[in-house]
């Protein structure tokens, strides 16, 4: 009855609350009466001046990209060309030097084939005749086909010096074929610079006689930057221009830093992915060497370009930063936006003055609403504006609005104090919420929660609630009972302002079925002590009271559950057995003794089978197990392992140990079993038959096709 009522005042208060607007216009005015950056921000000259603004912003951002991004493609694809040409002057560099020292190198093995026979004697005479050679030449070695050096020149200067290391393999190749070869793993003793190593066979009526090794350095030689140009930390930062040379493979020949000589080129940042590009072009055009393949590749930070060394397979590339290239096309373009910025808050402040001239009226207006939700003094307000066209209509429709509103006031007032007065005398605890937030409670409500009704209100629901996922997870369930218009009725775990916890049951319904917004009414009850009982009851009546275990009720109940469902019962088996010399026991030391021993067999038992298996005791001595899931030599396992540990037993009773032994019978469930009675009886003579051999052993039955003849197997 009082909820009745209670739902009924709710919803003629709810339906003129809604009818007229919030007193307080939110986010018109600060509490101190000023506007604040948020009210202004929602206010029309706001959002036109925010339009105009974004409208301005946006065509300017747009313009500068695509400024930007023509001039950046047009700077690199300039730039681009000028590094391609430097590279390409390089490489000729490079490559003219390398032929004019092969023809020389030609020119000596062929005089010497022809006109000098190859002695060590006479080819020293020779070379030392060629001073103008020699000089083109940093070391000049001439060797003999079984690789002995014949004279060796250092800076056009006769030495003594040696075959240089790791050069054998190559000279043994050259040796082979009789062809000119140029190597460029190598790097000079005594300056570290790389060097290319060119190699001619002195041929003398076509059997190789031996060969001239000439060098050329990398570096000073033909004009490639030395190290003392860069810094490391240049190299590192990558603020300067970096030009190398690579070989066929991408592996480097001339560095500024002498540590990066040898190198892959797809470990030099800026290089890898231009590398690699040119690499699969390669692959693809399928042409004679990587270094045919003219690469122009801009990537976030580098501009890299390189060109091929003629009749060489190498290549020279080069790398410059990007962000020096772009340096004065970004200058430019931030001249450009701050005269345009400059431009627009002109043009903008025009604007503004205009828009407030227009806007005096509606600031009128604006103004006498704000003192109206104020609630300032009669006497004090505004008077109402008087002006034509839209604002005038709107002035009159808000006086009109604002006389209902006062009268609607009112009358909310008168019902809102008798649902007070309803509330603070009802002993029911209810309460009503909506958005999921308290907006009226009994005090009956708070009182349960340890709280006052003032502290209850405006607080969020979960508060009452003893976990968080149980709030999360009630709502779901809240909502598919209302959908079915049906009343909420659960018992949950709550908890009070004071940290007490304790079991409510729930009720809740609606205001209105089709209107859900409108709030929902909740009744809580304290019902720890009536589900306690409960639970104490529940469980006298399917545990044994001595051991813990089932009692026969219960497990008679399951068992019959188990056959009316032939998915489950037929892998399950049933467990029968009583304990050996346990009348003894009871005779000789007591019945306490018994049952001390009872609870021991009964944690011995549990300890032995699965987390799911059902362990029940019928009574006195008779235990029975039941296995679900699984198969006979399984179960087999299982009787022998609770047929152990029972015989382990080693109870101290008055300076005695006292033990049993167990029979075991094990019935795996047959279709022709009609009823559980069939079954246990299985189950029961199985036990029979292993307590006849003498008691401790198990035995697995087997029944026939008859219901009720069975046959006992040999023990397990």
């Amino acid at each position: 009855m009082a909820g009745g009522a209670v739902c009924a005042c709710l919803k003629i208060w709810l339906s003129r609350r809604n009818s007229h607007v919030d007193r307080n216009f939110p986010n018109w005015q600060a509490q101190d009466g000023t506007r604040s950056p948020r009210a202004w921000l929602g206010s029309l000259r706001a959002r036109l001046l925010l339009s105009v603004l974004g409208a301005i912003g946006l065509v300017s951002v747009v313009m500068g990209l695509a400024l930007s991004y023509s001039s950046r493609s047009e700077m690199l694809q300039a730039r681009g060309g000028d590094e391609f040409r430097s590279a390409q002057i390089e490489a000729k560099a490079l490559s003219e030097q390398l032929l004019t020292r092969q023809m020389l190198l030609a020119n000596l093995v062929r005089h010497l084939g022809e006109t000098i026979g190859p002695t060590p004697a006479a080819v020293t005479h020779f070379l030392a005749s060629k001073q103008a050679t020699l000089n083109m030449f940093p070391q000049l070695i001439a060797v003999g086909n079984d690789h002995q050096v014949w004279v060796s020149f250092r800076e056009s200067i006769q030495t003594l010096e040696r075959l240089p290391s790791g050069l054998k393999d190559e000279l043994k190749e050259v040796l082979i074929s009789g062809r000119p070869a140029v190597f460029s793993q190598h790097s000079d003793p005594e300056t570290d610079e790389p060097m290319v190593l060119l190699i001619a066979p002195i041929l003398i009526d076509g059997t190789v006689a031996g060969a001239l090794i000439g060098s050329l350095r990398l570096g000073s030689s033909v004009g490639v930057s030395s190290e003392g140009q860069f810094s490391a930390s240049d190299i590192r930062n990558t603020t300067v221009p970096l030009s190398v040379t690579v070989d066929q493979h991408g592996r480097i020949l001339t560095h500024p830093l002498s540590s990066r000589r040898g190198a892959m080129l797809s470990t030099e940042a800026g290089f890898g992915a231009a590398w690699s590009s040119a690499s699969l072009n390669h692959h693809e055009s399928d042409k004679g060497s990587s270094s045919d393949f003219v690469a122009s590749v801009s990537s976030d930070n580098y501009l890299v370009v390189s060109a091929p060394v003629s009749g060489t397979g190498w290549s020279v590339w080069r790398r410059v930063p990007i962000a020096g290239i772009m340096a004065p096309i970004n200058e430019a373009l931030r001249f450009s936006f701050q005269v345009a910025a400059a431009l627009v808050l002109v043009l903008v402040g025009l604007w503004w003055f205009t828009v407030h001239l227009v806007m005096q009226p509606v600031d009128q207006l604006h103004r006498k609403a704000i003192q109206l939700a104020a609630e300032q003094p009669q006497e004090s307000v505004l008077p109402w504006p008087q002006a034509r066209g839209e604002i005038g209509d709107l002035g009159r429709v808000l006086q009109a609005f604002v006389e209902k509103r006062l009268a609607a006031e009112h009358s909310q007032n008168e019902l809102q104090q008798r649902l007070q007065s309803m509330m603070e005398a009802s002993p029911i605890s209810f309460a009503f919420t909506r958005e999921q937030k308290f907006e009226l409670v009994s005090r009956s409500f708070s009182e349960l929660f340890d709280a006052s009704p003032e502290h209850v209100i405006g607080l969020h629901t979960r508060v009452i609630y003893a976990a968080s996922t149980d709030f999360e997870q009630l709502g779901q369930r809240v909502a598919r009972i209302f959908q079915a218009q049906r009343q909420f009725d659960e018992v949950l775990a709550m908890q009070s302002f004071g940290g007490r916890a304790f079991l409510g049951r729930l009720k809740g319904r609606p205001v209105n079925w089709s209107d859900r917004g409108l709030g929902t009414i909740w009744t809580v009850e304290d019902v720890t002590d009536e589900k306690a009982m409960q639970q104490q009851l529940e469980r006298a009546a399917t545990i044994d009271a001595l051991t813990g275990l089932f009692n026969r009720s219960h497990m008679e109940g399951y068992l019959q559950r188990l056959i009316d469902e032939p998915t489950r019962r037929t892998a399950s088996i049933l467990v029968m057995f009583d304990l050996d010399r346990f009348k003894a026991i009871n005779d000789t030391h007591g019945h306490q003794a018994g049952d001390a021993v009872l609870q021991e067999v009964a944690s011995q038992v549990r300890q032995q089978v699965r987390a799911h298996d059902m362990v029940g005791r019928l009574g006195g001595d008779e235990f029975i197990v039941l296995l679900e899931g699984c198969g006979e030599e399984f179960a087999a396992k299982v009787g022998v392992a609770i047929q152990q540990a029972i015989s382990s037993i080693r109870l101290p009773w008055n300076g005695q140990a006292l033990s049993v032994g167990a029979s075991l019978g094990l019935a795996p469930f047959q279709d022709h079993y009609s009823n559980l009675a069939h079954w246990i009886r299985a189950a029961d003579l199985a036990c029979y038959q292993a307590k006849s051999r003498g008691g401790a052993s198990v035995v697995v039955a087997r029944a026939r096709v008859s219901q009720d003849a069975v046959v006992v197997d040999s023990g397990v």
